[in-house]
């Protein structure tokens, strides 16, 4: 419960930006833009997966539901587990693509994972051996790789489809264990046969074979970080306090906002510097496919084949009715032709 209420006040944080012209279209291609319907009314998109097929995953914290939406915006379901749990207490926190095809829910309390047809048919719970982790990745086998926050310590957890543990892993600081803690940044993902994390302070970016076992850090710095030097205070019950705090200790400081997977060979990592975010594409083996830094007052919330994805807040119409937000979808391969220039 506790770390769900840092959660969103990183996402209060991040909603804070600028009023500021977006400078995108120097650098990406915009493809179109995906009207959502007017039902049902969402109440903030907390989380966007996208698929192979371009269907659109939302997850809303704030109405407590998951959207399955097309390609083209029609909305396809609202996804629910009474069919195959009835009565299971529902929170979620995450909702996702698997590798299968399938949508995998993480979920606030137990059970804390749920299964879930393409089309959003409930298929089954995990059991309670399976703990929700603050980031999850699939790999082609089904497998399960979880990033955990313990009292022993921070770890990656790898585990078969069903959720049993078989490994933990991974490189972790003995510093900043509350920022860690407390806000939902850096990233886990799966991209072939590699591993891919990264931690809330760092630009370093730690790569793992599926077994566990370290291949190499890549040490990418961008011009604009400037990293955090001191760790949060303990939350001592004075949520004011410890919000002063946090203003402190991350003014004029950068994090790792997100990481994702654009496309078969390129990530995509976002930094979050007070009210801007830093877009780097970045390719594991050649480095950054770029020199100049990308910055905007937004940042993107999924990619996937190349395409980028972006939320536009609620606008309200001619009524002054808030409408649901639309998505702005930008692709790649502008950014070789600028290059290029």
């Amino acid at each position: 419960m506790m770390l769900s209420i840092f959660i969103l006040l990183l996402q209060v944080f991040s909603l804070n930006t600028s009023a500021q012209e977006n400078p995108l279209g120097r650098f990406f291609n915009q493809v179109k833009t995906i009207s959502l319907p007017e039902f049902p009314l969402i109440g903030e998109v907390t989380m966007l997966d996208v698929n192979e097929r371009g269907r659109l995953l939302i997850t809303d914290r704030i109405s407590g539901e998951v959207f399955l939406y097309d390609d083209d915006g029609s909305h396809i379901t609202t996804l629910s587990p009474e069919e195959c749990s009835p009565g299971a207490f529902w929170q979620p926190s995450k909702a996702l693509f698997h590798t299968n095809g399938d949508i995998f829910i993480i979920n606030s309390g137990p059970p804390w994972g749920i299964h879930f047809s393409p089309d959003g048919i409930c298929l089954g719970i995990l059991g309670l051996h399976f703990l929700g982790p603050l980031h999850i990745a699939f790999d082609n086998n089904g497998n399960i790789f979880g990033f955990y926050i313990a009292n022993d310590g921070n770890y990656i957890k790898k585990m078969n489809p069903e959720g049993e543990e078989e490994k933990r892993f991974g490189i972790f600081p003995d510093a900043f264990t509350n920022l860690i803690s407390h806000f939902e940044g850096g990233g886990l993902l799966v991209s072939g046969e590699t591993i891919y994390h990264m931690n809330i302070h760092s630009p370093d970016m730690h790569l793992y074979s599926l077994d566990g076992n370290h291949i190499k850090t890549i040490k990418n710095r961008p011009s604009y970080f400037r990293g955090v030097d001191k760790d949060l205070p303990a939350f001592g019950g004075d949520p004011g306090r410890f919000l002063n705090e946090v203003g402190n200790i991350l003014k004029n400081r950068t994090i790792v906002y997100s990481l994702h997977s654009l496309d078969e060979a390129k990530l995509l990592v976002q930094y979050k510097h007070h009210n801007t975010y830093g877009i780097e594409v970045l390719h594991p083996d050649t480095g950054v496919v770029y020199a100049e830094p990308i910055l905007t007052d937004r940042p993107f919330f999924a990619a996937r084949n190349g395409l980028l994805y972006m939320v536009n807040a609620h606008k309200p119409d001619n009524k002054g009715i808030l409408q649901n937000p639309v998505i702005d979808v930008y692709g790649f391969e502008k950014v070789r032709t600028v290059l290029e220039k």
